[in-house]
Parts: structure tokens; sequence; C-alpha cells
């Protein structure tokens, strides 16, 4: 009896230390399980922190790449509105030329057919002189004439037929120099006006087909365009390009005074 006893009570405390053991080993699991669970929280965190970063900068990137597009985009159109200005001026230059010529060889040609003979060799010579003053004289002409005349002290004008056209103070049709004059001035609508080397900067010129206008016909020669050499041409500055494109191109009288 005493050594079944005996082998009963050790059999109940090895029970009770294999029960102590497993109590231990589920505490410790359980701690494992909690401190694993807290460390990945702050990762998965950054993780997503870190995707949200990344797609912030490829959203920036993408903008950038957008913004650089359209400045590109900008500046061709700028450039292709240039060179059709610039093309439309020489074209109208090459045309004054052309007819100025073709008048100049039809007046020619008309008192070459004419049978002169002494009696009326006189009558001929002033024939030919009255129709070389009424035909339209030729750049150089018409350059001298415009200096002698802005060189006079006195409030008399010179009357020029001439191609105007419209620009307006935006970089479609400035560039760079949007907004600034060759004068230096601010480009001010209804009275800046673009015109030839021919025609010194602050001259004043008046337009009888805009006398009903706020102005009444009035501009300042404030900026130049690319072709300077050609006093035939005058743009005036209007407020948007709409306006512009409205205005179009129009053969005008137009009073210069100094």
């Amino acid at each position: 009896m005493k050594r079944l006893k005996c082998t009963y009570q050790k059999t109940q405390q090895r029970n009770q230390q294999l029960i102590a053991f497993f109590e231990k080993m589920v505490v410790v699991l359980l701690i494992a399980i909690i401190c694993a669970l807290t460390i990945s929280g702050p990762i998965r965190a950054n993780a997503n922190m870190d995707l949200t970063t990344s797609e912030c900068q490829e959203s920036k990137n993408m903008e950038q790449l957008q913004k650089e597009e359209s400045s590109n985009n900008a500046s061709d159109e700028q450039q292709i509105a240039q060179v059709k200005k610039n093309t439309m001026q020489i074209d109208e230059t090459n045309n004054v030329e052309v007819e100025i010529s073709n008048v100049l060889k039809a007046d020619k040609d008309e008192l070459q057919n004419e049978s002169i003979d002494e009696n009326t060799a006189e009558n001929s010579e002033k024939n030919l002189q009255v129709v070389q003053e009424r035909s339209e004289p030729n750049e150089e002409e018409t350059l001298e004439n415009v200096d002698k005349c802005l060189n006079k002290q006195n409030e008399e004008a010179l009357i020029v037929n001439m191609s105007v056209t419209a620009y307006c103070p935006g970089e479609c049709c400035n560039g760079k120099w949007a907004g600034v004059t060759a004068s230096g001035e601010k480009m001010k609508p209804w009275t800046t006006v673009a015109a030839g080397n021919a025609y010194p900067l602050g001259t004043r010129i008046y337009i009888p087909y805009f006398k009903d206008e706020d102005n009444e016909g009035w501009f300042i020669v404030q900026d130049r365009f690319a072709d300077n050499s050609n006093p035939y041409i005058l743009d005036i500055l209007l407020e948007n390009h709409t306006a512009c494109g409205e205005f179009g191109r129009k053969n005008l009288e137009v009073y210069v005074y100094m």
C-alpha cells in the first residue's frame, strides 16, 4: 500500500509539472503573437505610406511632362504664327513692288507708241512728267518723301495708302516680347501701332476709318515688326486676338504727323 501511495503521489507531481509547463508555453505563444501583430502594423502603415508617396511622385511627374508638352506646343504655335505674319508682309511688299513696276512700264510703253514730232516734243515731255507724278512711287522715293515730311517742323501731314492689319498684346502675336513695345512703352490697345523705320518712334498717326472709335482715329508709332523697310504696311494694336481676326486686312488712307 505504501508503495502504491508513493507511486500515485509521484504521478500527480509529474502531471502538475506538465500542466505548469504547458501553461508557460501558452503564455509565451500569446506574447509572441501579440508582439508580431504590434510590429507588423507599423510595417504595413509604412508600406502604405511608401505606396502613396510613390503614386504622388508619379502623378507630379505626369503633370510636369504635360506642362512641358503644352509649353512646347504653345512655343511651336507662336513660331508658326510669326512665320505666317512675316510671309504675309513679304508677299504684300512684293505685290506693291510689282504693281508699281507694272504702272511705270505701262506708262512708258504708252509714251513710246506715240508718234512724237518736233512740234509736240515739249508737250510729250510734259505729259510724261504728269504720268510719272500720278503713278505710285517706288519704295526708295517714298522713304525720301517720308523723311522730308517728318523733318518739317510744321504740322503738315503725309498722306499714305497703307495695308493695315492688327495684332494683340499676347504671346500668340509677340512671343517673348508680349506686353512691351520696341520703344520700351507698355502696349496700349487702340493707341499703339507698329510701323516701318520710315516712321520714327513717337510719330502720330491719324486713320479716318477709326474716327468713330474712342481714340477718334489717333495712334502713336511705338512698335516695329519684321519687315521694317516697308513704308506701306501698318499694324494696329487691338485688345484681343479675336478682334484682330475680325478686322483682317484693309487698305486705308493714313495721315502721318510729326
